[in-house]
This record gives structure tokens, sequence and C-alpha cells, in this order.
């Protein structure tokens, strides 16, 4: 896409994508990645500053993962949502974001928002789970995440936030089995 185009911005976008999936995967460690997934993001926002999907990944990946500047990542999410305001991917990272600063009962609005425009996903649902996980209600989140098993029972992530929930009730032997 680059030869075609170099000031296409949103490949931009999907380099810093590539770059930190690295990083979350473990093959690239974090100190490595950021640079030049930053590099990646500014490259993209200077070709073209209504993505905002550059918007939403600066926000989430290099201020509130890498940063931990909640400030700067609530600006960058606050652009990409009014740019995009039925972007799925932007509000289920936004409801992450606002998991990580402890606004548990915001973040499970958000995530039911996603939820009902995309109801078979089995991230979404897993991303309903891990808010309700993480604002302690165990009970709705096993119901969500067992959901999501319906619709994908190979995803991981949903093992994983229930085994966790399950861990919270005392449910050990459960939960090792989703762990596993």
């Amino acid at each position: 896409a680059l030869q075609m185009d170099t000031n296409y911005g949103l490949v931009y976008v999907h380099l810093a994508e590539i770059s930190i999936y690295g990083t979350l995967w473990g093959n690239v460690p974090p100190r490595d990645a950021y640079s030049e997934v930053k590099e990646y993001l500014q490259m993209a926002l200077q070709r073209d500053d209504s993505l905002a999907e550059a918007h939403s990944f600066l926000g989430y990946i290099i201020h509130a993962l890498f940063d931990w500047n909640w400030k700067e990542a609530e600006n960058e999410f606050e652009k990409a949502l009014q740019l995009e305001p039925n972007n799925v991917e932007i509000h289920l990272w936004y409801s992450y974001f606002l998991i990580f600063t402890w606004r548990f009962e915001e973040a499970i609005i958000e995530a039911r928002r996603v939820q009902e425009w995309d109801p078979l996903s089995s991230v979404i649902n897993s991303g309903v789970g891990l808010a309700l996980l993480h604002a302690g209600q165990y009970d709705s989140a096993i119901e969500e995440l067992r959901a999501a098993l319906t619709i994908d029972p190979d995803y991981h992530q949903s093992h994983l936030y229930l085994g966790y929930c399950l861990f919270q009730k005392s449910l050990f032997e459960e939960a090792v089995d989703e762990f596993e």
C-alpha cells in the first residue's frame, strides 16, 4: 500500500498494530516496540488527523498501556469517538480504558453498547464479561462469558476471564479447568 501511496495514513495504523502484536504475543519486548508504534501513529496522524483508528490506538496503546497518561488517553479516545461514533473497536478499547481507570460502571455501559451492535462477537462478549469481572459482578460475568463460549468455544480470552471469575468465587477446580 505504501508503494502505491506514501500518504495513505491508515496503513501506518496497521503497521503500528503489527508492531504491537509482536509485544502482546511475547515476541518483541515492549520497550522495543514502543518507539516504533508511536512513530507509526504519528506518521498516520501527520497524513490524516481525522483517522479515528490512529487516535484510539494512540490513546489505548501509547498513552494508557505504555505511558499510563490517563488524561491524554481520554483525550485521544474523545477525538476518536467524535470522528467515528459507531466504531465498535474504538468503543471496546474505550471500555478497557475505563476498566484501567477503575470506572467500572462506565466500562460496563460501554461494553454493553458495543454488544448491542455486534451480539455474536466472542471478543465483544468477552469484553462485557471482563468489565463485569472487574466490577466484582462475578455471577453476571460468568453468565456472559459462558454465553461467549457458546459463540466460540475456543476463544482463549473467554476461558481466561471465566477462570478469574470462578477463582474469585472460590470455585478452584472449575477455574483451573478454564485456565487449562
